[in-house]
């Protein structure tokens, strides 16, 4: 785990892998999968810069814009098209480290969701100041998806994690976090959707900026990471 003080750091994202990214048979996926990923994904956060990247699974090309339409719709229903879209800082250096990453990932059998989003989110400047698993309790649950009010995506979604295992992370860096929405959509359409074409599904859950209950997310992930001054703990009670 990377050593980091959080103070040193202004955008900070909490982000939750889901069972199945953890577990099972979609917890893996190949290389040349992964590697389309993140070479289409470093194609649109340069803004389309050049050719297309040639992708060794052929559909990729089609599903990464199906990811990119996604994600504009996205930003434009929560408007927040500005902070969703802001180019990335030091993009020369993001654009290098994926690069490199892609070129790896193409010569490998398989790797892990986990291990994939850990080493994406590393190339586009964030560390990671936290991570651990732990059973997903109600009240967490509520805390990553209480402000949704569609009662069919509630039902399923709280089934689904709810008493599950999920692998919580901190990530902190220099740069503009929306760019960790681009990726989880890339990841859901360029990977997901070609492997589990039944439950088109993301595969983990990232926190935007401005949602209401962002404070005591990061009071949660402080806390698990026992890093809360034992005075402030004591006072405070824990979100389980």
């Amino acid at each position: 785990m990377d050593d980091v003080k959080l103070t040193a750091y202004w955008s900070i994202v909490p982000l939750v892998l889901k069972p199945d990214a953890l577990t099972g048979r979609f917890s893996r996926i190949d290389g040349k999968l992964a590697h389309d990923f993140v070479r289409l994904f470093a194609y649109y956060l340069n803004g389309k810069n050049g050719d297309v990247p040639t992708p060794k699974v052929p559909a990729s090309v089609r599903w990464a814009a199906a990811a990119d339409d996604h994600f504009w719709m996205k930003a434009q229903r929560a408007e927040l098209t500005e902070w969703y879209g802001a180019p990335p800082i030091r993009s020369q250096e993001c654009q290098m480290c994926l690069d490199e990453l892609a070129n790896r990932l193409g010569t490998c059998t398989e790797i892990s969701i986990s291990d994939l989003v850990h080493q994406t989110t590393q190339c586009v400047g964030f560390q990671r100041f936290f991570t651990g698993r732990q059973l997903l309790s109600m009240r967490t649950y509520r805390l990553l998806y209480g402000h949704k009010w569609d009662l069919e995506f509630q039902g399923r979604v709280q089934d689904y994690l709810v008493g599950n295992e999920v692998e919580v992370h901190l990530y902190a860096g220099m740069q503009e976090n929306g760019i960790l929405q681009r990726m989880k959509t890339f990841l859901r359409f360029v990977c997901r959707r070609q492997i589990d074409d039944a439950n088109f599904a993301n595969w983990l859950h990232v926190s935007d900026a401005n949602d209401e209950n962002m404070s005591l997310l990061l009071e949660h992930c402080l806390m698990a990471s026992n890093r809360v001054p034992e005075n402030t703990r004591k006072q405070k009670t824990a979100v389980s």
